[in-house]
C-alpha cells in the first residue's frame, strides 16, 4: 500500500483498491480511521469522557454491515458458479476495504450550527448525509465490481437492496420527534425538520424496496464473478499510511479542546435533570452564559420527542422557587407552550403574538397551577385579558383540588 492509496481508493482507482485489499495493514489502519471518524461524528456531540462508548458504534456497526454486505454479495457469486475466495479471508480483505471509506465522515466534523440558523443547519446536515450516502453507495458497488470482477449495474442493486434495508431499520431505530402528519403537534421548525426526515426516509425507503428487490433478482441472471485479489499478507508495514492515520486520530485533539466544555455542561445539566435533581439543573444552567452550551441543544424533556421527564411541573416549581437567567426562563416558558399543544391542555394560538386564546375544560386535570403561574409571571407576551384568563383557571383548578380531596378516593 502506498499513501496515495488512501485517495486513489476514495474515487475508485482500481489499482488503489486491489492493493488495500491484498494488504492486511488495511485492518490496522482502518480501524485507526474508524475511530477518527466516529471523533469527527462526535467530538461536538457527546461528551465523551461519560460517553466513550459512541466512538465504538462506528466499529461495531461497520464490522456488521461489511459482513452482511459481503455475505451477499459472496452468497450469489456462489449460487452463478462464481469463483470466489475462503470465506473469512475475502472478509477481512473487504473489512479493510470498508473501513477505508471512513475519511468520508470526516465532513460531519463540519460545524454549520455554529454558522447557520437551526434549521439551515440541520438541513445542511441532512444534505451532507444524502451526498456522503450516495458517495458511499457509488465507492462500495465500485469496490465490490473490483474484487470479484463483476459487472457494474447488477452489483449496484445489490448494494442499493442492502443500504435500503440498513436505512430503513436505522430510520425505524433512531429517537426521532414524534410525527406531525395534522399539525396538531405543532412542531418546533427544527423537530418538524426532523420529523419529515425521517419519515420519509422510510416510505421512500419502502416504497424503492420492490425496485431494489426486483433489479437484484434480474441481476442475479447476469453475475458473473472471479475473486481477483491474491492472497493477502501482512508484508512490509506502511510506515507513511499508518503515519498518516495515527495523525488523523490526533488532529481532534484540537476540536476537542474547543467543543468538550460544551458537552460536558449539557451532560452536567442533562443528568441532574434526568436523575431527579430538578432544582440544581436550572440552577446550573443559570450559572452560565447559554453560549457555554451546545448551538442547537433542546434540554430534557424534549417535547417533540414525546418526553416525559422530568416533568414540566417540577422544573417550573424550580424555576419559580429562585431567581433564574433570562434565557433558561424563555427556554422552558417555549417548552411549556409547546406542551399545551402536544396534550391539547390549551390552544396557544401561535399566529396571535404567542399568547392563551381557549382553555379546553375536558383538559384541565392534566395542568398544574405552577406552571400556569409561571407563565403569569415570566411570560410579557401576554395580555391582560389573558393573564385574567389564567388567574380564573387557576381558580378553577385549585377548586377543584380542594374538591377532589374533600371526596377522597372511590
Amino acid at each position: 500500500m502506498r499513501l496515495s492509496d488512501a485517495a486513489l481508493y476514495l474515487v475508485g482507482s482500481r489499482s488503489a483498491i486491489l492493493r488495500i485489499a491484498g494488504s492486511r495493514w488495511s485492518l490496522v489502519i482502518g480501524i485507526l480511521l474508524v475511530l477518527s471518524a466516529s471523533l469527527a461524528r462526535n467530538y461536538d456531540g457527546a461528551y465523551l469522557a461519560e460517553e466513550w462508548t459512541v466512538l465504538l458504534h462506528g466499529v461495531t456497526v461497520s464490522v456488521a454491515n461489511a459482513f452482511i454486505l459481503y455475505a451477499l454479495m459472496y452468497v450469489l457469486v456462489r449460487i452463478r458458479k462464481g469463483v470466489a475466495p475462503p470465506f473469512f479471508a475475502g472478509y477481512l480483505s473487504f473489512l479493510g476495504l470498508f473501513w477505508m471509506t471512513s475519511p468520508m465522515a470526516w465532513v460531519y466534523a463540519v460545524p454549520y450550527e455554529r454558522w447557520l440558523e437551526p434549521v439551515d443547519a440541520i438541513r445542511a446536515n441532512l444534505n451532507t448525509l444524502a451526498f456522503i450516502s450516495i458517495w458511499r453507495v457509488a465507492l462500495m458497488t465500485r469496490v465490490l465490481s473490483v474484487i470479484f470482477n463483476a459487472r457494474w449495474w447488477p452489483t449496484l442493486f445489490f448494494v442499493l437492496l442492502f443500504s435500503d434495508v440498513a436505512v430503513i431499520i436505522g430510520a425505524t431505530m433512531m429517537p426521532a420527534p414524534l410525527i406531525d402528519i395534522m399539525g396538531g403537534l405543532q412542531h418546533t421548525p427544527q423537530d418538524q425538520l426532523l420529523s419529515n426526515a425521517n419519515m420519509l426516509t422510510k416510505i421512500y425507503g419502502m416504497l424503492s424496496l420492490p425496485v431494489w428487490l426486483i433489479g437484484s433478482a434480474i441481476g442475479l441472471a447476469h453475475l458473473r464473478g472471479a475473486w481477483q485479489v491474491e492472497s493477502p499478507r501482512w508484508g512490509q508495514p506502511p510506515r507513511s499510511m499508518l503515519a498518516a492515520a495515527v495523525i488523523c486520530l490526533l488532529g481532534w485533539i484540537g476540536p476537542l479542546m474547543y467543543a468538550q466544555p460544551e458537552q460536558r455542561n449539557r451532560s452536567n445539566v442533562e443528568r441532574l435533570l434526568r436523575s431527579g435533581h430538578v432544582p440544581e439543573g436550572p440552577r446550573m444552567m443559570s450559572s452560565i452564559s447559554r453560549e457555554a452550551f451546545p448551538p442547537i441543544w433542546d434540554p430534557p424533556p424534549r417535547i417533540g420527542y414525546g418526553e416525559q421527564s422530568p416533568t414540566l411541573e417540577t422544573v417550573a416549581a424550580a424555576i419559580m422557587a429562585e431567581p433564574q437567567a433570562p434565557w433558561v426562563v424563555s427556554l422552558f416558558l417555549d417548552k411549556s407552550k409547546q406542551r399545551f399543544i402536544h396534550r391539547g391542555e390549551i390552544n396557544w394560538d401561535y399566529y396571535a403574538n404567542g399568547v392563551i386564546n381557549q382553555l379546553i375544560n375536558s383538559e384541565f386535570n392534566v395542568i398544574e397551577p405552577v406552571r400556569l403561574r409561571m407563565h403569569l409571571k415570566f411570560d410579557a407576551s401576554l395580555r391582560p385579558e389573558d393573564r385574567a384568563h389564567i388567574e380564573r383557571t387557576i381558580e378553577f383548578l385549585e377548586q377543584k383540588a380542594r374538591e377532589d380531596a374533600t371526596q377522597g378516593p372511590n
